[in-house]
């Protein structure tokens, strides 16, 4: 695919787990990610650049997305060991997630050359197994067109409908106590016991009356 298609393949790709990220209220992560995927789209491609690296080669493998990731991951690690962790976190957290997106991505534009009829060769040079779906050109321009119109529908629609959902807290013993200590002080519980000391009263009068010299 063209770098339009791969961009789009990758939103597309990346969509359910924005949504997820938004929905338990961590949507700063799926904003990141969502820029990281677009921006690292079209980088195996690189080795058009490259004359000595033959194109869909080694950069169009698992083993280069392998090494991607490692490389933000460990280029955010180290960024986070220069700042205080913030409340609640750990310093390694964004350099995981960071290394995790960035193979995504990678792997997401495999996914979009290994539907063309070029294929790749995802393993080499330990396994030398050619895949090729050959679904679509690379080069038609509907195809290319028609990815990219859907990523960003489907981002679109995680960040207009993706509702952020706070969890629910779980119920722990003391909890539990007190919310049956609440119920025994409801008010639908006073008439009763109104109820119990009027008639206990006229018990009492009534054996006094009986008592009382005549």
């Amino acid at each position: 695919m063209y770098a339009l298609g791969h961009l789009g393949l990758v939103l597309l790709a990346f969509a359910p787990i924005a949504r997820h990220l938004r929905r338990t209220n961590r949507t700063p992560l799926a904003a990141a990610g969502t820029i990281q995927v677009a921006a690292l789209s079209t980088i195996p491609d690189a080795d058009l650049l490259l004359a000595s690296v033959s194109h869909r080669g080694v950069t169009h493998t698992v083993w280069f997305a392998l090494a991607v990731g490692s490389g933000l991951a460990t280029l955010a690690a180290l960024r986070a060991l220069r700042r205080p962790p913030a409340p609640g976190r750990r310093r390694w957290t964004a350099g995981l997630a960071s290394g995790l997106i960035g193979a995504f991505a990678v792997l997401a534009h495999l996914v979009g050359d290994v539907i063309t009829p070029m294929g790749i060769t995802p393993l080499a040079p330990v396994v030398d197994a050619h895949y090729s779906l050959a679904v679509v050109n690379a080069a038609d321009p509907s195809a290319n067109n028609a990815l990219f119109a859907l990523g960003v529908l489907a981002t679109t629609s995680t960040w207009i409908a993706g509702r952020v959902r706070v969890p629910r807290a779980r119920p722990t013993p003391r909890t539990v106590l007190a919310w049956l200590a609440r119920i025994d002080r409801r008010p639908w519980r006073t008439p009763t016991t109104h109820r119990d000391d009027r008639t206990a009263g006229q018990s009492t009068r009534g054996a006094l009356d009986e008592n009382a010299p005549r």
